[in-house]
């Protein structure tokens, strides 16, 4: 018990205090030799990388990766993290160093998927060379309808905040 005491310690001092980023699953890693381009998929909230798995077995010609983001599928799920898109940038930016990617990627991303792919992007541009997104979550900047109440992106967004403020 002592030792999985010790790992918790070193596990939350690397990445708490020292702010190491969290290396994330790979759900899947297709290499096809002569590929000229790789594809990463990320996927929205409350899925994970398995989602892409129909989409990814259509892919010829390319290298594909599929993540599973923090805290979902199979990465690290942290309680002390606050869920945010440069936090996950970060580790997807760390989880293709540890894979040994070095040229730029195509990132396809799934709704928060799609704004982490954003960010990677923004943060990290010699990493991607282009954008897919699907169903990003912006939104419009009226929050009422015509008819008084929320729209439904108004609604969206206090979704999307509930949950990253309670992951």
């Amino acid at each position: 018990m002592e030792l999985v005491t010790e790992g918790f310690i070193e596990i939350k001092l690397l990445h708490k205090y020292l702010r190491l980023p969290y290396g994330l699953h790979v759900y899947d890693y297709r290499r096809v030799k002569g590929a000229k381009k790789t594809i990463v998929f990320l996927h929205g909230i409350g899925s994970s990388g398995s989602m892409w798995k129909s989409v990814a077995d259509k892919q010829t010609n390319v290298n594909v990766i599929i993540i599973d983001l923090l805290g979902f599928g199979n990465s690290p799920a942290p309680a002390w993290v606050r869920y945010d898109a440069q936090l996950q940038a970060r580790a997807v930016s760390f989880t293709l160093t540890r894979l040994g990617i070095t040229r730029p990627v195509v990132v396809v991303g799934h709704s928060m998927g799609a704004l982490v792919a954003v960010k990677l992007a923004r943060r990290y541009p010699r990493r991607v060379e282009s954008l897919v997104l699907c169903s990003p979550p912006f939104y419009q900047p009226d929050e009422h309808a015509a008819n008084g109440r929320l729209s439904p992106e108004a609604m969206l967004k206090k979704l999307y905040v509930a949950i990253q403020s309670n992951p």
